[in-house]
């Protein structure tokens, strides 16, 4: 092991015995680089890694720090370290599920809010909140490439623990494990007092209350639906999860249009009321699923039922989370 500087961040960096490069685009604390060892007059790769880098951080009111974290390397991929961050990522889910276990649900008063939503969902959407949209669409739907990309969610969360994004911020000022913006996180802590949010800068970085703010955000935007389509969806795990994950990446609204508009077709860019990235988000379902749920990417849900849009549809009646107001 050898502790060296470099300016973190940049493409190139030669420390005399190791040259690193930088693989793909910056990604804050994640980004990756290639470990080589100076031999001679040449290089060769002998499996190094960046087991940990020490880098300065911006904090709240412009303070600064620094943090501790372990960027993604190939070289530390192994099953060993896979199943370790799978079995942290099973464990943070388990506790967020037991915040609000005994929740009634917003869209069905008579269960609970983890009789809705099911852990397989909330497992789906944190490793594509996580999965870099550009590495997903290189695989162009190799199975062996994407599961790569999914053991690398769960290496970067075995390597790091709680501080995995924990300082992750996004260009539009989502922050935090699952990405939530201060005004969303705040309708939720409103609407699921039960569920005992802490304040925003302090749950959005913390795993648990993240993933237990993300199932009670899921169950709200269930109660956006028409009653023919949440039917449809409680009898179909995998929709409900494309419907989720298309109402948290982009707005309840436009899943709900597209669902009305565009029935079995609701997903497709060729029906057109879903965003590009939201798009992208439903074709990582379909690839990360079936290594969530089990089932067989073969299998097929029923389609959802066709209606036609209305001027009364619930989502236009019923207050939305402040993250979609823009939309």
């Amino acid at each position: 092991m050898e502790i060296v500087r470099f300016t973190w961040g940049s493409s190139l960096a030669d420390t005399g015995h190791f040259v690193l490069t930088r693989i793909g685009a910056r990604k804050g604390l994640n980004t990756q680089y290639r470990v080589v060892e100076r031999a001679g007059e040449g290089f060769v790769f002998r499996g190094h890694a960046i087991l940990a880098w020490k880098v300065p951080i911006q904090g709240h009111r412009g303070s600064w720090g620094t943090a501790v974290y372990t960027p993604y390397s190939t070289a530390l991929r192994s099953p060993a370290l896979v199943a370790v961050g799978k079995r942290y990522l099973d464990g943070v889910i388990a506790r967020a599920r037991a915040r609000v276990g005994t929740l009634a649900s917003h869209a069905d008063s008579e269960k609970y809010v983890t009789d809705i939503i099911p852990a397989a969902t909330t497992a789906s959407i944190v490793l594509i909140e996580k999965i870099d949209h550009g590495e997903f669409l290189a695989c162009g739907g190799n199975a062996a490439c994407v599961r790569r990309i999914v053991d690398a969610v769960y290496v970067t969360l075995a390597a790091n623990g709680p501080d995995a994004s924990r300082y992750a911020v996004s260009h539009s000022g989502a922050r935090g494990f699952m990405q939530f913006m201060p005004g969303t996180w705040t309708f939720i802590r409103s609407k699921y007092p039960g569920a005992q949010l802490p304040e925003f800068r302090v749950g959005s970085r913390d795993h648990v209350a993240s993933v237990t703010a993300a199932i009670a955000l899921n169950d709200y935007n269930l109660t956006l639906l028409d009653d023919r389509h949440a039917a449809w969806l409680a009898a179909n795990p995998k929709a409900l999860t494309m419907y989720s994950a298309a109402a948290y990446n982009g707005s309840p609204k436009w899943a709900i249009e597209a669902i009305a508009r565009c029935g079995a077709q609701w997903t497709e860019r060729s029906c057109g009321w879903l965003r590009r990235e939201t798009v992208v988000y439903m074709d990582k379902v379909e690839a990360v699923w079936p290594m969530v749920s089990g089932v067989p990417a073969t299998s097929k849900s029923a389609p959802p039922p066709r209606t036609k849009p209305s001027k009364k549809s619930k989502w236009r009646a019923t207050p939305l989370p402040h993250r979609f107001a823009r939309w």
